[in-house]
């Protein structure tokens, strides 16, 4: 009897070891697989922040750049903040694990301060594309750079709009006259109220120059001029963040300017220094409203002078 009670013992005894033996197998391999899938996101953000800056236009127009095709389902997460100078955008990847299928924890990467990102706050699939645009105010400031995985379809749009979108020539961004026309699980950007929308756009244009508020997810946002492409491609928390940050390199533009233009006046007097003074006191506000008028009227003046400050 007791030799007996003495073999289950050891049984039990050599399963439990065998257990806590297999348990910790599994638990070092999920730790090493999943170190090996975070290093690999890692150095998947970092090629895509390395390709962020050639992607700049160095010109006045808009390009949609050569997409990245991915090894697998990705998700970016893109957040903005106004920390420093000139604030700061993060990007973040997590790819699918081949092993569990979820989504694979991402790594940390420099943060991107000279370039300016709009995208939703989240978005999946395995090719990242880009439009980018210039921000003229009235000078450039920098280029926007819509990131998106999705296609648009653009109902509506006004014929400036239209004609951007066909020199384009992507075929992940269409203009059509008709909702029905969209190509199925394409993003559905409405330049008037209708049914089926995902994206609402209300402007007004006068002199060529349009503005008003994009409407999505139950939020909406003011935009002019080409801060209507941000407004449709970003959260609204990329979006205001992102603008602030234009906001902010304006500001120590504008101070390069009004130099500039007090060094130029012994010479050819651009007789713009008192409204880039005002553009920098606005830009310092963050008044988008009073940004714009005053560069509208700073374009005006520069055009028409005898010696053009840009």
């Amino acid at each position: 009897m007791k030799r007996g009670i003495a073999i289950s013992f050891s049984w039990i005894f050599a399963i439990v070891v065998g257990a806590i033996i297999l348990f910790l197998a599994v638990f070092i391999a999920m730790n090493f697989i999943g170190i090996g899938e975070r290093e690999q996101s890692t150095k998947t953000a970092q090629i895509i922040v390395n390709l962020l800056d050639p992607l700049q236009t160095g010109a006045e127009d808009g390009r949609i750049a050569r997409p990245i095709t991915l090894l697998m389902d990705t998700r970016i997460l893109t957040t903005c903040n106004e920390v420093g100078v000139f604030g700061e955008n993060r990007i973040q990847i997590q790819e699918r694990s081949s092993f569990r299928g979820d989504w694979a924890r991402g790594g940390n990467i420099p943060a991107t301060k000279n370039q300016y990102v709009f995208a939703d706050n989240i978005i999946e699939g395995k090719e990242l594309r880009f439009f980018i645009k210039p921000f003229n105010m009235p000078f450039k400031v920098a280029d926007m750079m819509m990131l998106y995985t999705k296609d648009y379809c653009f109902v509506n749009a006004p014929s400036d709009i239209r004609e951007e979108i066909s020199l384009l020539g992507s075929g992940t961004i269409n203009a059509t006259s008709s909702i029905r026309e969209c190509k199925d699980g394409s993003i559905k950007v409405c330049f008037s109220n209708m049914q089926n929308c995902d994206v609402v756009v209300n402007q007004n244009c006068q002199n060529n120059i349009c503005s008003g508020r994009v409407s999505k997810n139950g939020t909406s946002v003011n935009f002019y001029g080409d801060l209507v492409y941000p407004a449709i491609f970003a959260s609204v928390e990329n979006y205001n963040c992102g603008v602030n940050r234009l906001m902010m390199r304006l500001d120590k533009l504008s101070e390069l300017y009004v130099k500039k233009a007090q060094f130029s006046s012994g010479r050819c007097n651009t007789a713009l220094v008192p409204n880039l003074v005002t553009l920098n006191s606005a830009a310092k506000s963050k008044n988008l409203n009073s940004v714009v008028n005053i560069a509208e009227e700073i374009e005006r003046i520069n055009r028409g002078a005898v010696c053009r400050l840009y």
